[in-house]
């Protein structure tokens, strides 16, 4: 992951993330947070010359980064719907491979459209060592409800 610019992502990661939470809090959609999603106009925002930002299409943004080789995406949306819409976004922009993908935290707003966002190749996920077990934990409660 050398041939990426690391601090850009780093500054990305260091100003998205919030204090961490029991998965179960986000297990539903809250209204009044799907509402205050409204107030932002879907839109794709060049930030820098090889960075974008999809916003307003779900709870949380997606970030795209085009490296030499390929794409790194940040947060893939709450849904697979979402994902699909924003993929589609970013690939007006750039056609190059996804190379990888970055969880900044383990909320589902941020990790439930992954897998449109690999289309179906075994890509790299990057994420804090305990996202993993955050996940597990969140997908048990939302099967056994």
């Amino acid at each position: 992951m050398n041939r990426f610019n690391l601090p850009v992502i780093a500054l990305l990661l260091t100003c998205s993330c919030t204090p961490a939470e029991s998965p179960d809090q986000h297990v539903g959609v809250n209204a009044k947070l799907k509402e205050h999603t409204q107030e932002f106009k879907k839109e794709i925002i060049q930030v820098h010359e090889k960075i974008h930002v999809a916003v307003g299409y779900g709870l949380a943004n997606s970030m795209m980064v085009e490296a030499p080789d390929g794409l790194i995406i940040i947060d893939t949306m709450e849904s697979k719907e979402e994902a699909q819409v924003v993929l589609g976004e970013f690939r007006k922009i750039s056609t190059k491979p996804i190379k990888a993908i970055i969880y900044t935290h383990n909320h589902t707003d941020h990790i439930f459209g992954a897998e449109v966002f690999a289309e179906g190749n075994d890509i790299p996920v990057y994420a804090h060592e305990t996202t993993s077990l955050f996940i597990e934990r969140l997908v048990n409660v939302v099967k056994d409800s």
